[in-house]
């Protein structure tokens, strides 16, 4: 788990994008997808080019984690709190499923993107904070081909 939680934090950051046409470019007026996403609770963006394999690797390589064993590629969703106590931190787990997301490797569900509601909407965090906030790994054959 220790790898897993070293590649996480070293390509991988909490906050919006910082890769120059992003925050420094004022005629941007939306971050361009792919570069950061909002985890309701703070935003998470990559540092670089992380590899969607090295994720994938470490992250099939550490189903037994802190408190609990949980398998990614299982078809099931799973959600911040679930992972918080597989990777031993809440925050950890949401800039983990941030990154995931980032990487196309998982499908987030959250009140915005399942619901359609504005991330100023009182429902998206108190559905958040209820657990409303989980990914699902994309099928084997879509991450062979992304």
């Amino acid at each position: 788990m220790k790898e897993l939680h070293e590649f996480v934090a070293a390509w991988s950051q909490v906050g919006s994008c910082r890769c120059g046409r992003c925050m420094d470019a004022p005629e941007v007026a939306v971050v361009p997808p792919g570069h950061t996403v909002n985890m309701i609770f703070f935003d998470v963006a990559l540092i670089d080019k992380p590899s969607k394999e090295k994720f994938i690797e470490l992250t099939k390589a550490n189903k037994t984690g802190s408190f609990n064993s949980v398998d990614m590629f299982d078809g099931h969703e799973h959600n911040y709190m679930e992972l918080g106590g597989w990777i031993g931190d809440q925050g950890a787990a949401l800039q983990y499923m941030g990154m995931g997301v980032l990487l196309d490797v998982f499908d987030l569900m959250s009140p915005i993107t399942m619901l359609g509601l504005d991330k100023d909407n009182p429902l998206v965090k108190q559905g958040a904070e209820r657990g409303f906030l989980s990914i699902k790994a994309k099928k084997q054959e879509e991450l062979a081909t992304a």
